[in-house]
């Protein structure tokens, strides 16, 4: 912990405001209305902890302004590349058929650590949590959060699964993987993860769709870029198709898609009468969607993006097709 002991505490804004493209330390809270893997999970220059009372990630981390100085100006870019590349990796770890998770990060509680260097280790994650709980207005007051009483404040229970759910020994390797440059996969990830928090009111799940289809496009030009890479110099919709038919579905069996079709071409009417109010489908007075719609596509390509980063299935799907059958071709890294 070198010499911080007796500082760490939360940097002011002005200080931070002088320093907002240099490398430092940030926690980011997260909100009541998200579903976590509970306990600490730990990444070189990162870790995610979640709690009955607390959950939130710390990273060494900067601006995008100075990973890149080419980056177009925006008022919404208030995730940091180093946050996006844990949040994409912890996500990555979910299992097929088991829970989803939520990250559910808030915009309004990022703060900065007034320390130089520090350890990723538990004791370094205790000194978050009471910093969280004891020095900062870490209420966030939601209706729908169970809760608690601590002393004269009032805290937030949240949603926790047990972390043997998700395929956590994954974690490292695919943060290892993710590079903060991947923008396809770091833009993805950021949709599919305000996906889920829009799913949490039951009013935007139709938004939480059309958020999807920002990350469907993402995986679809990675998917060209390698299909290029391989010597196909103009790939179209179906060759695209074909690879995610050999990649995945052919384990278990499946056949081809039929020349012409495209890929996740049952999306592609109801996108196009989603994002076209009016279009060669007609006018639509509202969206065509279904909740299953966000279910199928974001289990899909939470898997494809989880494939795409480690360039191996999980253990998961492996176990899977043994059990029904499939013949298991690609195996685990």
């Amino acid at each position: 912990m070198s010499n911080d002991k007796a500082k760490f505490r939360r940097m002011s804004r002005e200080r931070r405001a002088r320093r907002r493209h240099r490398l430092g330390y940030c926690v980011r809270c997260f909100s009541p209305q998200g579903r976590y893997p509970a306990g600490t999970q730990f990444v070189h220059e990162g870790v995610f902890h979640a709690d009955e009372e607390v959950v939130f990630s710390l990273v060494r981390g900067s601006s995008w302004e100075r990973l890149d100085c080419d980056v177009p100006y925006s008022e919404f870019n208030w995730a940091l590349p180093q946050e996006l590349r844990l949040w994409a990796a912890l996500m990555f770890c979910e299992k097929i058929g088991e829970p989803r998770m939520c990250l559910y990060p808030v915009t309004t509680e990022l703060h900065w650590l007034e320390v130089r260097n520090l350890e990723m280790n538990n004791q370094t994650v205790q000194r978050v949590r009471r910093l969280l709980l004891e020095e900062t207005e870490y209420t966030l007051d939601y209706p729908s959060a169970r809760p608690m009483q601590a002393g004269q404040r009032i805290l937030r229970r949240f949603d926790l699964f047990e972390d043997k759910m998700f395929a956590l020994d994954r974690l490292a390797s695919f943060w290892l993987a993710l590079d903060n440059f991947d923008y396809l996969i770091l833009r993805a990830a950021h949709a599919m993860i305000k996906s889920d928090m829009l799913t949490r009111h039951r009013e935007f799940r139709e938004e939480a769709v059309i958020v999807l289809y920002i990350a469907l496009e993402a995986s679809f030009s990675y998917i060209k870029d390698i299909l290029i890479l391989k010597g196909n110099s103009n790939p179209s919709a179906h060759d695209v198709a074909l690879w995610l038919h050999e990649e995945f579905d052919a384990d278990w069996g499946l056949d081809p898609s039929m020349p012409g079709v495209g890929y996740f071409s049952e999306f592609y009417e109801d996108r196009i009468m989603t994002m076209h109010p009016s279009s060669r489908f007609g006018e639509m007075p509202y969206a065509p969607l279904m909740n299953d719609d966000y279910i199928h596509l974001r289990c899909a390509l939470r898997e494809i993006f989880a494939y795409l980063v480690s360039d191996a299935h999980g253990a998961d799907r492996i176990e899977l097709l043994a059990k029904h059958g499939g013949m298991g071709k690609k195996g685990v890294r």
